[in-house]
Formats: C-alpha cells, structure tokens, sequence
C-alpha cells in the first residue's frame, strides 16, 4: 500500500524534487554556505556527521513536507542515518509524506567517445537491499554527455538501462540522468540522439516496469513530451544542469511535461548559527519564495502557473474548511472572513475610496504603511520582516520600507560615489595590512571566518548596502544579480579543473 501510495505522488502529484545528495567533492562548499567552516572540522567523518545534520533540520523543519516537495533524492550516508528516533527514509515518509530515493553512482569515469560513463559499481547489490528494507522508494544514477557521439551516447544510455534493470530486480524504481552538458558545442545534436536512443531502449522495457527521467532542460521546447507520455517513464524531472536561475525559468516554462528539480535553493539563507525558530522562518522564506516569479526554484513558477486551477480550488477549501471549523466553535464565520478582506481593501486605499490625495505610487505605498501600522499597532514599519532573510533581500525589503514612510535615499549617481569611495577604503585598508607583513611574501589568502576587524566589516557593509540601492532603483533583484554572477563563475572555476 506505501509503494502504492508513493508511486501515485510520484507519477501525478505536483510539486518539486529535493536533491540531497551532496557528495564529498560538493559536501565542504555546502558546509561553508551553511557557516561552517572547513576549520571546524577533521576528516570525512567529522564532515559528514555535519552534513547530515543539517540534512536533518532541513527535512524536518515545518515547510519541507510532501505537499510541495514530491520527493528527496539522498546521499547514501544520510539514508543510513537517523531523524526524530527513525531512519531517515520512514521519517521522510511517515513524519513528513515525502518520497525518498537514494544516489547509487560512485562518479563518472574519464570522457571517451564524448561522453563520461558511470565507474564500476561493485557494492551496488548491498546497497539495493540495504535500500529497499529501509523503505527508499528508488535511486538515481548520473551520466555526463560532452559531444553528440552517437557511439557514446548510446553506451551512456545503455549502461543506465542496465544498471536500471538490476535496481528494478531490488523492487526499486531508477531515475536515470544522461546529463547533456549545456557547454556541448552541439548540444541540440546531442539532445536529439539521447531521445532516440532512450526511446529504443525504453520500447525494449516489459510492460511491467517503469523508470523515471532526469534529463537537462533541452534547447526545443516539450522536445522529450514523446518520453513523458511513453507507457515505460514515470516521470520526467527537468535538470538545470548549470544554467542561471532565470534563464533555466524560461526554458522550463516551455517544457510543459517535466517537473522541476533543485539542490542549493534548500540551503539558500539557512545558517548553522541560527535559532530552530530563525531557522524555521528562513526555511519558510525559501519554500515560499519558491513559488513567486524570479524564486529560488527554477521551476517552481511555472509549476504554479499551469496549475493555478488546481492550486485555488485547494486554497478555496482551507479557507471554508477553516472558517467552518471556526464558525461551529463560535469564533468567526465564512461571511466574517470576507468582511475583513473587504475592510482592509477599503482601509488600506484611502485615495480610492476616501478623500485622502494620492498623487504618485510612493504616495500610496506611504498611506499604506501608515494605515498598516495603526491597525497592526506596530511601532515601526520595519516590524514583520524577518531578520532570518538573506542580507541582500533583507537590505533590499528595508529600504523600501523606507521610501513608503518618506525617507529619501540617495541616487544612483550618488551612490556611484560611495561605492568608488568605499572601495578606496578598502584597497587602502588592505594595503596596509599586507604593508605590515613585511612585503617579502605574497598576501595570505583568508579563508572563511577570518580576518575581517570591524572598520573592514562596516566598510563593506556599506558598500553592500549602496549596491543593494542602485539594484532597487535599476528595479534588478541584487539576490538573482549576484546569483548569475557566481553561477557564471563557477562554470570558469569548473572549466580549469
């Protein structure tokens, strides 16, 4: 009946997959976002134990849960692990009704033929069975395609069947990921024979076994629908594969058959430091964020738009779910709930709806935020932001606050001058102290966590600040800005190796 149950939510149910598979090649960056530095530990097992430790919080804070997380795929050493007093698979399940998969691939061997095979995978029967008594759903196992070699490609995808046969033979349902790299001089060539050669061997399957898809985000839009309407595939789960957020949006927006993945936005503002109630608010954040334009999911948006009917009617039937609950308690009614609704809207626009003049949209955002803090009693306007946002969203969120109670910010060209004065600060600043080394030697790089006294702290800030309110008035979002900059960058880093 659970095998039952997890299958439905994962052909039918929408929503996004979690990748929780950090290997040890990725694990000490993801540490290091996470405010743990490389220094606060000795050795993989150290590092681990970490790593699954903020597994866990994630998993069990409130907003990860099966109604918009479909399913986990995780690291072999958190599927051994345990939350809340089970194995992490039946907490997944059980605590938090999402389906867990396990990544079973040990790496990709060197390129040949332009294409990096999977290495041998000698244990890989242990490890099914460990799976499989442990309640994991199914695995996923990655491929990496460089070149539109037919020969390589084929072997790619005939090494993933077969390695997908002896995962079914465990009862286990396989992901299969032939990564088309979104760097492949021709990667329209190679997208067009992995569709061919996935659509022979998926013909070859027995009609009684199904896999599932992980496939990059291809250059044609619905170009693999063929593959997620084939009797034999599940589901197919769209792979950014290292395109920026915004432009893997796009792209995903325009393949109306595959589901949305993703990795690093689960992590995105989320400290070690934090308090489980900060924790919880930023997790929050995240989620929520995940599913408004421009969100840190790349699929997210699009999820929500092509089922925007679905998702009111499900909000329509909280709301008369809750308002009946409260009405048979003698709280408040369904007619209660509109009434307010109708209130504030009424409130809160005054220039429409009183006397009150309005002459520019910051005239209406001031009104708005004064009615908002006589009706909410707050002191402040900044009161009901949490602190837990990213710096630069927080900085962002904090100076519009600003303009709607009247406080003028400096322009661009003001700006301009602050960040050029602000660098020189800097510059000097770092002088100095590479003066004070003596000279004879290169600077010492800092690693995370060092360094840093409070004039360069305050010094930055200010510069991060300034760039926060030319981002504003340029109306770019400094978070997504800031992303497809790193991303760019670790293409190069990737690019030498």
């Amino acid at each position: 009946m659970a095998d039952d149950e997890k299958a439905a939510q994962i052909s039918g149910k929408q929503g996004f997959i979690a990748a929780l598979d950090q290997s040890g090649g990725s694990t000490p960056g993801a540490l290091r976002l996470y405010g743990i530095p490389d220094s606060a530990y000795s050795g993989d097992a150290e590092m681990f134990r970490l790593m699954h430790e903020m597994r866990v919080r994630i998993m069990v804070a409130p907003a990860f849960s099966g109604a918009k997380v479909l399913a986990a795929i995780l690291f072999e050493g958190t599927m051994d692990g345990q939350a809340q007093g089970k194995s992490v698979p039946a907490c997944l399940w059980q605590e938090r009704g999402v389906v867990p998969f396990v990544k079973v691939d040990k790496g990709l061997q060197a390129e040949q033929d332009g294409v990096s095979l999977m290495k041998p995978m000698p244990a890989l029967d242990a490890l099914l069975s460990r799976a499989a008594k442990l309640g994991v759903y199914g695995t996923k196992m990655r491929s990496v395609i460089n070149l539109p070699s037919q020969q390589g490609i084929a072997a790619i995808v005939a090494q993933q069947f077969e390695v997908a046969a002896q995962i079914a033979g465990h009862g286990l349902m396989p992901i299969i990921e032939p990564e088309v790299s979104i760097k492949s001089p021709d990667k329209g060539a190679a997208e067009a024979i992995l569709r061919e050669e996935l659509t022979k061997q998926l013909d070859a399957l027995p009609a009684v076994r199904q896999v599932m898809l992980k496939l990059t985000i291809p250059d044609v839009p619905d170009f693999y629908a063929a593959l997620a309407q084939h009797g034999r595939v599940a589901r197919v789960v769209a792979l950014s594969g290292g395109y920026t957020r915004d432009d893997a949006c796009r792209r995903l927006a325009a393949n109306h058959t595959m589901v949305a993945s993703f990795s690093r936005a689960l992590t995105e503002g989320l400290r070690h430091s934090m308090s489980d109630a900060e924790f919880n608010a930023a997790d929050h954040e995240a989620d929520e964020q995940g599913t408004a334009p421009g969100s840190l999911d790349p699929g997210a948006e699009e999820l929500a738009v092509a089922h925007l009917e679905e998702e009111l009617g499900d909000l329509l039937f909280q709301v008369y779910f809750h308002a009946t609950l409260a009405a048979e308690a003698g709280r408040f009614t369904l007619a209660d709930v509109a009434r307010g609704v109708h209130d504030k809207l009424v409130s809160r626009h005054p220039h429409v709806f009183g006397d009150v003049r309005a002459e520019t949209p910051e005239d209406v955002a001031t009104n708005w935020e004064a009615q908002k803090l006589s009706e909410k009693n707050r002191s402040s306007v900044t009161e009901g932001i949490p602190a837990a946002l990213p710096a630069l969203a927080l900085a962002a969120k904090l100076q519009r606050k600003a303009l709607a109670v009247g406080m003028v910010l400096p322009s661009v060209a003001e700006e301009a001058v602050r960040v050029a004065d602000g660098i020189l600060d800097l510059k000097t600043s770092a002088d100095r102290g590479s003066d004070a080394g003596g000279g004879t030697q290169p600077p010492r790089p800092i690693a995370d966590g060092e360094g840093g006294g409070p004039d360069q702290v305050a010094a930055l800030g200010e510069l991060l600040f300034s760039l926060a309110n030319v981002s504003r008035i340029l109306g770019v979002d400094p978070e997504t800005a800031l992303r497809a900059r790193a991303t760019s960058f670790r293409t190069s880093v990737e690019e030498m190796g």
